[in-house]
């Protein structure tokens, strides 16, 4: 990538679950910046300084984030830098509470 034209951007939930770390790992080895999220913030935090050490990374961050748990959503959501536009979203996690997915804060995530 060139200074001018920023790297694609890509958030990756569920990023230490084998599938989440391959995709992971990818990307950055393809410069994309990123955004790593699991329930496990050391796991998450040692994947992103493995990913890093690569050196092809563009920019890459840990996050907490459950999707189990909506208050653990709000708080990534508020967090979550949307000045710059998210090109892809993979979710490798999937929620396991008994709410149904329509009760989760995707309103509030649509409305930034």
């Amino acid at each position: 990538m060139t200074s001018s034209t920023p790297s694609p951007r890509a958030v990756v939930v569920g990023a230490t679950s084998r599938t989440g770390e391959a995709v992971a790992r990818r990307l950055g080895g393809l410069g994309w910046s990123m955004t790593l999220t699991s329930r496990d913030a050391r796991r998450t935090a040692g994947l992103v300084e493995a990913i890093e050490a690569s050196g092809s990374v563009d920019a890459i961050e840990a996050a907490s984030l459950d999707l189990a748990d909506a208050a653990s959503i709000d708080s990534f959501i508020d967090d979550l830098d949307l000045d710059r536009p998210i090109d892809l979203l993979v979710v490798c996690g999937a929620p396991f509470a008994e709410d149904p997915i329509d009760s989760w804060s995707m309103p509030k995530f649509l409305e930034q």
